[in-house]
């Protein structure tokens, strides 16, 4: 077969998408814990989150307002909607701060904070989780365009509409009206010489090696058709689907792809996701920029706990959220913050015995402190890193001494932050 026909082949087909290539023979819907990363994109500006610093040089809202307290040992800055979202979730959340990303580029702080390692080639933690606990999955690991390099260790699935699913379900389905784009009985037709021409090339014996491998796997990944009709019980009609902007034309895109993951994990098809929100590159206007991104960061979360919760999946359900680094503990001549090496990462899942904590910390002009191996500040102590926190990460989902993790390895020998989920 030459490669123009296999092209052909693939395009005439009326099976599913490429993505789902991982998809295998047997299937049992997952039922396992659930893993969500949300990336907050450009550099979320910790010091008017979750490690408030009240210092008229470093935030305007000090100049009248207090750092607020909860209940718990968690503190947030007075800003945006920053209120409702701790309010509502503090208890079930863990606080990490000081977390020294070591660059200011961005490219460089995504890679080292959602993998764990500053250099190219480790895989992002959806990758390594759905390869080790739902690799057959037809959608075990969704991406929305946030880190999602997977070192060959799995496929994502790149979608963030969940009309985009209906299509994949049934793909003769028009847009528009009851009627399908062929009758059925040309449907079947098509199908039938689709089939036919697939199973030519599974016995060619003159495909080349990559060629014959990618034929079996679109043969695999057609099988999955029948597993994606679980989401015709779960997937919203158009006119219940969340809208991704609101009466005041503000786009927020995370409740959307919020909805598309859960839809997907209720009908055990995925195991775990990233979620991706941009705004937080803010060099100008930051205080309106930023308290935008923000206020959205925080209704995208406020709608993934009530969707989880109304789905009955949010005790299975954890959420790791981050960013590629910070803002700068000063404003420039833009009324702006530029790139800041420190961070923070929250964990949040329902009734954890951790939740409710804060670890790690920062000094008056944002740089990270060193801790102790009770992860206390200790002039004495180590810099927490992105490795760290990743290898925390896997550990808190089972995952780490697998030997996939093991040949991804994170050296976490100096301080090890498992302990923090105790």
């Amino acid at each position: 077969m030459q490669r123009r026909d296999f092209i052909k082949l693939l395009m005439s087909s009326s099976l599913i998408s490429p993505s789902l290539l991982n998809a295998g023979e047997a299937f049992t819907p997952y039922t396992g814990e659930l893993f969500i990363v949300v990336h907050a994109n450009g550099g979320w500006d910790i010091s008017s989150f979750c490690d408030p610093k009240a210092d008229p040089l470093i935030n305007n809202w000090a100049k009248t307002q207090s750092i607020v307290n909860t209940t718990s040992q968690i503190k947030y800055a007075p800003f945006a909607k920053n209120a409702n979202f701790f309010e509502t979730h503090h208890q079930d959340m863990l606080v990490l701060n000081g977390i020294d990303t070591q660059t200011n580029a961005h490219n460089a702080g995504v890679r080292h904070m959602f993998s764990g390692r500053f250099d190219e080639g480790y895989p992002a933690f959806g990758a390594l989780y759905a390869s080790i606990k739902a690799p057959n999955l037809p959608l075990s690991y969704i991406s929305n365009g946030a880190y999602n390099y997977t070192a060959s260790l799995s496929n994502f699935t790149l979608m963030q509409n969940p009309t985009s699913l209906g299509n994949l379900i049934d793909t003769n389905a028009a847009p528009y009206g009851s009627a399908g784009f062929h009758h059925s009985a040309q449907n079947d037709i098509i199908k039938k010489y689709s089939a036919a021409r697939l199973a030519r090339a599974q016995v060619n014996t003159k495909l080349s090696p990559r060629l014959k491998k990618a034929v079996d796997s679109f043969a695999q990944a057609s099988q999955s058709k029948e597993e994606l009709s679980l989401l015709k019980n779960y997937l919203p009609s158009a006119e219940n689907l969340v809208p991704i902007v609101d009466a005041n034309d503000n786009y927020n895109p995370l409740p959307r792809q919020a909805q598309l993951t859960l839809v997907a994990m209720k009908a055990g098809l995925c195991s775990t996701a990233d979620l991706r929100l941009d705004g937080f590159d803010t060099h100008d206007n930051h205080d309106i920029e930023h308290g935008l991104a923000l206020s959205n960061l925080s209704d995208g979360l406020n709608f993934l706990w009530t969707e989880a919760e109304r789905l009955g999946i949010s005790d299975r359900l954890t959420v790791f959220v981050t960013s590629d680094f910070s803002r700068t503990p000063s404003y420039n001549d833009g009324k702006g913050k530029d790139h800041w090496p420190s961070s923070s990462a929250i964990f949040i899942k329902k009734n954890a015995s951790w939740g409710g904590k804060v670890f790690g910390a920062t000094d008056d002009n944002l740089g990270a402190l060193a801790v102790d191996q009770n992860i206390v500040p200790s002039a004495g102590g180590i810099i927490i890193e992105p490795r760290h926190v990743q290898s925390a990460l896997r550990s808190l989902a089972g995952i780490d001494q697998h030997a996939y993790s093991q040949k991804f390895n994170l050296d976490n020998s100096d301080l090890d932050l498992k302990n923090i989920f105790l």
